[in-house]
């Protein structure tokens, strides 16, 4: 048989279960309602703080999106000023580096033309002056023909009274022919040429001895004669006229001896003056050919070595200025690059710092 007590417990147990349970709904309907209350207020304020914190985030961002426009332009505005001042460097740089490179080169090309100017002047006045002494000796060698004409003109004539031609009196073509290289040479035998024409000239008896004197020596020699005649035969008691013939007779044979003893004389010493004076003309036109071969030779050794020495100073002179204006040029280039690689440089360099 069932014991009361134990369906009391029983029945009390359950209603304490039913109870409990109860209590559990309850307190899980009082949990899920404090839960979605409390979930509820923290959305609201997870809403309102992210409400917050987007606006303070805004707030930020825009104050740092501010800034950095701030920053970021002011650093804009300094790289491009310091760019700016640097291409401004680099351009008057570059500017000053072409100006010295262009003096340096002008100065450089001005001594080359100069040195070229005077090498091509010193070479004109050399060759002017060569040209000048040839033409100076060919003038010299042509006034020395000249007077050598002039001077058988003179002579010519007076040879030929005496029956002398001027083929006659000349050497032969082995005549001695005096060496030289000088114009004194020259003039000295002109002068002996010029002092033997005036002996040929102002020979004594000239005019006596030409056939035309003949008649010169007959009348005194006649006259003479006569008179001596008369005073011979004055005691002989000859007639007057036999005494006259004889004496003219005497004086004409006197005068015609007399004569011809002076024509002989005369024209033996025409003739070796005569060959002298042709000999010193000979010697004299032997002496203008050599000289006007000699000056020649000697104008063209002096122009060759003139344009010798002009080609060799030429030659150093482009060795000397040819380089120059080339290093001058290279160096003007590896300064521009320089330049530009330094400006360059400093100009990135400004835009890291930016």
């Amino acid at each position: 048989m069932s014991d009361p007590n134990l369906y009391e417990r029983q029945r009390t147990a359950l209603r304490e279960l039913v109870a409990l349970i109860e209590e559990r709904t309850q307190s899980e309907t009082n949990v899920q309602d404090a839960y979605k209350t409390g979930r509820d207020s923290a959305d609201r304020e997870i809403h309102k703080s992210r409400k917050t914190i987007t606006a303070s985030r805004e707030k930020e961002l825009g104050e740092i999106e501010t800034a950095f426009t701030d920053e970021k332009q002011d650093l804009t505005s300094r790289f491009e000023a310091t760019r700016d001042r640097l291409q401004s460097e680099q351009e008057e740089s570059a500017r000053v580096i072409g100006i010295d490179a262009d003096n340096a080169r002008y100065e450089a090309k001005s001594k080359y033309k100069d040195a070229l100017w005077t090498l091509d002047s010193l070479r004109e006045a050399s060759e002017k002056r060569a040209e000048d002494h040839l033409e100076t000796a060919r003038r010299k060698i042509a006034a020395g023909r000249e007077r050598m004409v002039g001077m058988w003109e003179d002579v010519e004539p007076r040879i030929e009274r005496f029956g002398y031609s001027r083929a006659e009196l000349e050497p032969g073509e082995d005549h001695e022919i005096i060496p030289t290289d000088t114009l004194r040479d020259l003039e000295t035998c002109l002068a002996k040429a010029e002092s033997l024409r005036r002996k040929i000239i102002g020979m004594r008896g000239q005019s006596l001895a030409v056939k035309n004197g003949i008649v010169l020596f007959l009348i005194p020699a006649l006259g003479v004669g006569s008179i001596a005649g008369v005073l011979g035969f004055a005691n002989r008691n000859p007639s007057a006229l036999q005494q006259l013939i004889i004496g003219l007779v005497v004086g004409a044979v006197v005068g015609i001896v007399g004569w011809l003893l002076l024509r002989n004389r005369v024209k033996t010493r025409m003739r070796q003056l005569g060959h002298e004076f042709a000999v010193a003309i000979a010697q004299s036109e032997d002496m203008a050919q050599l000289l006007d071969l000699s000056k020649q030779a000697r104008y063209d050794e002096i122009m060759k070595e003139i344009g010798e020495k002009h080609d060799s100073e030429r030659t150093r002179a482009d060795g000397m200025f040819k380089p120059m204006l080339a290093n001058l040029e290279k160096k003007r280039i590896n300064d521009v690059a320089s330049n530009t690689a330094k400006y360059r440089k400093l100009i990135d360099d400004n835009r890291s710092a930016c």
